[in-house]
């Protein structure tokens, strides 16, 4: 039997690619909302993997070679996207190559374009490294590992004995997670093998953001094998208000702690912090949203939140490189006044229907058309 769409969630997914977008337009007080939309892509994609494939035998090979086969396949719809982007990007790679050639820039330039190419990009711990190109596309190789992984997991949830086993499995990952974070804070690595360990290791490596992921798929198992129970609508309202609180004081919590001069990817307390923090908020969020039983979360369920929480892995990857052609534009147009909050606005809600048009554009190009019905 089909499970219940959860049209909730598709709107939380919309809400967390805009937090995404926000981070990146340059705008300070929306610094926060991009590591938190990251941490609600993970979580929510563990969750939705548990919930579409628990009991539906719809994975029944498990091996390597599977494995691999299912996560290529996973990816497979977006990766020319990927390719296109990183075509879009290389511009911007290229003029900064141009004002400082070296054979050793040459070289290095040449080792990001394969990474990127093979979704190698996050096993290299300097953020000129893993952010080059498409800055974002750094999330397919988390995606590669977490897909690759989750045939494995599946077939372990499927020996649960109950919902405590994996209740536990989300309270020994989620401490793993807190030691593991706070012992990279600790680490110091020269400039040239890494600029940014901690932020590195917790937000980027992928072995780290599968702990995210897993959690997401515990999280999946026990709302599949567990009842909403008979609180009434206010009640629901009422959590859902109080996740929606939650995660605004998380992000007040990041501003205080972000210094106001220092580059946030060497601040070590800020990453291990906010991150962590996040997957509790993330859950929260998702667990009391699935059930749809509060106001709020019908709110997050119209078709407009809807629809773009489907686009949103289309958005996500166009969006990082939009905004930059769109602000390298306002530069050349407008000189130092783009430093000014009022156009960076004007250029940020540009850059949101562009990224909008071209994701619609790359849907309609890609989609196939479907064949009718035979009478």
């Amino acid at each position: 039997m089909a499970r219940e769409k959860l049209n909730s969630l598709q709107g939380i997914r919309a809400i967390a690619f805009m937090g995404i977008f926000a981070s990146h337009t340059g705008l300070q007080y929306f610094t926060p909302t991009g590591s938190w939309g990251v941490s609600v892509f993970l979580v929510l994609s563990g969750f939705l993997m548990s919930y579409c494939y628990l009991d539906r035998g719809r994975i029944t090979a498990v091996s390597f070679a599977d494995n691999l086969k299912f996560s290529v396949g996973k990816l497979s719809k977006l990766y020319p996207l990927h390719l296109v982007m990183l075509a879009a990007a290389f511009p911007f790679m290229a003029y900064a190559f141009l004002k400082e050639p070296s054979v050793s820039e040459f070289f290095y330039n040449a080792a990001k374009i394969v990474a990127d190419i093979f979704l190698l990009q996050t096993l290299v711990p300097k953020s000129d490294f893993y952010f080059s190109l498409n800055g974002v596309s750094w999330y397919l190789s988390v995606c590669l590992l977490v897909y690759f992984a989750f045939p494995y997991i599946l077939k372990r949830m499927e020996r649960y004995r109950g919902v405590k086993d994996a209740a536990i499995a989300i309270a020994v990952l989620f401490a793993l997670q807190v030691v593991l974070g706070y012992l990279s804070s600790k680490i110091t690595l020269p400039e040239s093998i890494s600029n940014g360990f901690c932020k590195w290791f917790v937000y980027i490596f992928p072995l780290s953001r599968l702990e995210d992921f897993l959690i997401g798929c515990n999280l999946g198992y026990i709302f599949v094998r567990t009842e909403a129970g008979n609180r009434s609508a206010a009640a629901w309202t009422l959590y859902e208000l109080g996740a929606l609180l939650l995660i605004l004081g998380q992000w007040i919590l990041y501003l205080h702690l972000m210094p106001p001069t220092e580059d946030v990817i060497t601040v070590p307390r800020l990453w291990w912090l906010i991150v962590v923090q996040y997957t509790v908020s993330s859950c929260v969020l998702i667990w009391v949203f699935a059930r749809n039983r509060g106001l709020i979360s019908r709110v997050f369920s119209t078709n407009t939140l809807v629809t773009l929480g489907n686009l949103s892995s289309i958005t996500f990857l166009i969006h990082e490189v939009t905004i930059r052609y769109i602000r390298t534009g306002a530069e050349c147009l407008l000189e130092s006044r783009l430093s000014t909050p009022e156009i960076w606005t004007i250029a940020a809600v540009i850059a949101f229907v562009i990224t909008l048009l071209l994701s619609l554009a790359w849907q309609k190009l890609t989609t196939k058309p479907k064949t009718p019905k035979a009478a």
